[in-house]
Parts: structure tokens; C-alpha cells; sequence
């Protein structure tokens, strides 16, 4: 036998043993969510969040299983009842993903966390036995986020945070002040539990995390750091996703404050308890110049098309700013003015419905308010009206077709007006500004009354 053919012989076996090794490893987990959402309700970005879980996990885990009140008890057996007296949401899931990590490993994710990349690494190490991943500042993991988290099952840390959380739930109480941060669940089983925010949450297992790494030195964890530029949150997210939303904007923006990598995170958290579903409306999240719809693109790809929007269907032509009529017959968009949320160019329709908007279908005239549109979908911010009119229908008139209109006042002064009065910007830009016309006035912020 030659040499060649004993070496290949000899390290057969040595290769099936690692191949075996490898696959047990590589044991399937799930994946867990809070779902408190009604069907046909489930906002589209939450949608296409779970098919990034999907994508990324590579069937690993399979679908994403979904938790509330229906079919909990099947997941978390010890669940004491005051379970169901919790006041809201937020400390609901506090409780059940710590439960569920415990009862059976896996991954835990609130339903606004993006994943980009490949989950292989998070699942290894379920599957290694840790008993934290998460993401924090710090590879310490110490201040750790409780909105990504994964372990193995039976965890003794999950173990410790879970044994507290229930003790918090059950050591009933008497008597609250809301500003106390103590849990206090009473007795009487038809009252519900006082839980100030995060009080049942990372207040803690934050604290559980401290003693138990601290006397089990050896404990397996893993948190993606921001100092190593891997935090799910990169530093300066919040005002990428509320102020700088231009990707040409973002990018300069994550520079100048020196964010490593912000574009190359395994996931991100989006951030959605502080309105990111007001400020990404339906297909905004695939808008390739927004910072957003950059990394959407980048986790889907061509698994998932864009939907079509508003925009697709014909222009829109303004009509009114917040608090006039909107003469129009079609489709009237009520919804941000401004991009910088003061002054400047109007947005045009394919850019307003990148954030919260509504609809309403004319045949005459809407009131361009809130009540005309029963909800308001930017709070605090200059609103106007779009018209889509529809085939042969009439397109919407400027303010200054009703006729001309002539200087009455300057600010500060009284203005005698038998008609209709607009208050508005007085001067162009540039050199030499001019005093403008109606028709230029009511391009801009303006206030009209008869």
C-alpha cells in the first residue's frame, strides 16, 4: 500500500467524526416572538422582518413561533397566573422570552429586529451550550439588550432570570405608588399588576447577569459589541432613522461620529416603539435612497419585491395645507409637508408616502384635517393634502385661481380684508428677494382665513 493511500485511509474516519461533530452542532433551534398583532393587521415591515429571520436562519429553525395568550401555556408550563394581569405589551414579552429560552433554547427577537447575515453563528452557539447571545456596548455583555436574545435550554442564567421574574409577579402586594419602579401584582386575582417600564424586565436580569457572571467566571456568553462595531444598535441609529433618513445623509453622518461598520451588522433593531412605523410607511422600507431601505434591500434581495406605491398609480398635485378644504376628485394624501419638518420645497407624493400617511377617496371636497381623515399620521409636523384625481375628473386648484389677491399687511400690523386673508413667507430667496405672489406665497407654510 503506498503512502498516499494510507494517509487517505487514516484520515477518513478522523473526517466523518469532525463531519458528525459539525452537524450536531449545527441542531436545529427556534426562533420566538411576542404576536399580539390581529390577521390582515400585521404591519408590512414586521412582515418582511420575519422573512429575514427565515432567510438567514436557512431553515434552521423553521417558522418564527409566534406567542400570546392563546398558546402560551403550551410553551411556558410554570407560568403563574398573574401572567394575565400584566398591564400591557412591553412587560409581557419582558416575562415570556427569558420562559421560553429557559424551557426550551433558542432564539428570542422582537418583531422590529432586522436580520442582514447569516444566523449560523448565533445558532452554534445554542447549539454550544451558551447561555447568553446578545448585543450590548460592551463585550462584557454587562447592560445587555433583552430585544435579541438566545441561550440554550436550561440555562442556569435564563434559570435565575426567570425564577426572579415569576418571584417579582407572585410576592403580591397591597398597595402601589406609580411612581414606584417595584413590580406589585395584587392579591385580589380581578386586579391588574402595577410594572413600571422594564421594571419586570432588564431591571432584572440585569442584575441577575451581574451576580451570576460574577460567581461563574467560566459562564458562555456572547454579546456583538458596539466597540467592535457589531451592536445590533449602531451608535447614532436613532437619529439615522428619525432625522438623517437619506442614505447620502446617514452615511457622512456615521462617519463624522466615527460608527465602525454600519452598514455590515448581522441585525438591526429598528427602533419601532419610538415610530418607525409612522416614519416608514408600506414600501419606504425599499426605498433605495433611504438609509432604511438600503439595508432592507441588502437582507432580502430578490426574495422579496417591493410593493407597489400610491405614486405608481399618476401624480398628485397639492391641494391644501393642514387645516383648509382640498377640492378633488380621486384620491386625497394627507401626511408630511416638509422633510425637515419646518420650511422649504413640499415633498411630492412618492416621497410623503415614505412616511405615515392617510387616504381618503373624493368626489367634491375633504377637509384637510385630522378629523377630515380621522387619525393623524405625523404628530407635530406641517401637514398637507395630495390630490390623485382620477381619470377625467378635475385636477385641484392653487389658492390663487380663485382670483388675485393684494399686499394688506405686514406682520404686526391689521390686515382689512372682505374675502379671504393668507398669512404667509413675504420675501424670495437669494440677492435680491422680491416680494412674493399668492401663488408663490402658498408654495411654502401658510395659514389662510376668511
Amino acid at each position: 500500500m503506498g503512502v498516499a493511500t494510507l494517509v487517505a485511509v487514516l484520515l477518513v474516519p478522523t473526517l466523518g467524526v469532525k463531519l458528525q461533530v459539525e452537524h450536531e452542532k449545527r441542531a436545529d433551534c427556534k426562533i420566538f416572538a411576542m404576536w399580539d398583532y390581529h390577521a390582515g393587521k400585521v404591519p408590512f415591515f414586521i412582515q418582511k422582518d420575519l422573512e429575514s429571520w427565515a432567510l438567514h436562519s436557512h431553515g434552521r429553525c423553521g417558522s418564527p413561533v409566534l406567542i400570546n395568550d392563546t398558546n402560551i401555556a403550551d410553551y411556558i408550563p410554570d407560568l403563574p397566573e398573574e401572567y394575565f394581569r400584566l398591564p400591557d405589551h412591553g412587560s409581557r414579552s419582558d416575562v415570556i422570552r427569558y420562559a421560553l429560552i429557559y424551557h426550551h433554547g433558542g432564539i428570542y427577537m422582537d418583531t422590529d429586529i432586522l436580520v442582514l447575515r447569516d444566523l449560523n453563528e448565533v445558532i452554534d452557539k445554542v447549539a454550544d451550550d451558551y447561555d447568553l447571545i446578545s448585543y450590548s456596548q460592551k463585550k462584557s455583555c454587562k447592560s445587555f439588550s433583552s430585544n435579541f436574545l438566545a441561550g440554550r435550554k436550561h440555562s442556569a442564567f435564563m434559570k435565575k432570570v426567570w425564577e426572579a421574574q415569576k418571584k417579582a409577579m407572585t410576592d403580591h402586594c397591597t398597595s402601589h405608588d406609580d411612581r414606584d419602579t417595584k413590580v406589585c401584582c395584587p392579591a385580589d386575582p380581578k386586579k391588574k399588576c402595577h410594572v413600571h417600564w422594564g421594571a419586570i424586565g432588564e431591571m432584572v436580569s440585569h442584575p441577575a447577569f451581574d451576580e451570576f457572571a460574577a460567581s461563574n467566571p467560566t459562564m458562555k456568553k456572547h454579546c456583538f459589541a458596539e466597540e467592535d462595531g457589531e451592536s445590533f444598535a449602531p451608535e447614532g441609529m436613532g437619529t439615522v432613522l428619525f432625522t438623517k433618513r437619506k442614505l447620502n445623509d446617514a452615511l457622512p453622518f456615521f462617519t463624522g461620529i466615527k460608527t465602525k461598520k454600519p452598514m455590515d451588522r448581522l441585525a438591526y433593531h429598528l427602533f419601532n416603539a419610538q415610530g418607525f412605523q409612522r416614519e416608514y410607511a408600506g414600501s419606504a422600507i425599499f426605498d433605495s435612497t433611504l438609509f432604511v431601505g438600503a439595508l432592507y434591500r441588502k437582507s432580502l434581495g430578490n426574495a422579496s419585491a417591493p410593493p407597489k406605491g400610491p405614486a405608481d398609480d399618476g401624480p398628485a398635485e397639492y391641494c391644501a395645507s393642514e387645516g383648509e378644504v382640498c377640492p378633488c376628485s380621486g384620491k386625497v394624501f394627507f401626511g408630511r409637508k416638509f422633510d425637515n419638518d419646518k420650511d422649504g420645497d413640499k415633498l411630492e407624493l412618492s416621497e410623503m408616502v415614505l412616511a405615515q400617511y392617510r387616504m381618503q377617496e373624493v368626489h367634491g371636497d375633504i377637509a384637510c384635517t385630522t378629523s377630515g381623515f380621522q387619525g393623524d399620521p405625523q404628530i407635530n409636523r406641517p401637514k398637507q393634502c395630495l390630490c390623485q384625481a382620477m381619470v377625467g375628473g378635475p385636477a385641484p386648484k392653487s389658492p390663487a385661481e380663485d382670483g388675485p389677491a393684494t399686499l394688506c399687511a405686514n406682520e404686526g400690523e391689521m390686515c382689512h380684508c372682505q374675502g379671504k386673508a393668507y398669512y404667509g413667507r413675504k420675501f424670495s430667496l437669494g440677492k435680491a428677494p422680491r416680494i412674493l405672489s399668492l401663488a408663490e406665497t402658498v408654495k411654502s407654510v401658510y395659514r389662510a382665513q376668511h
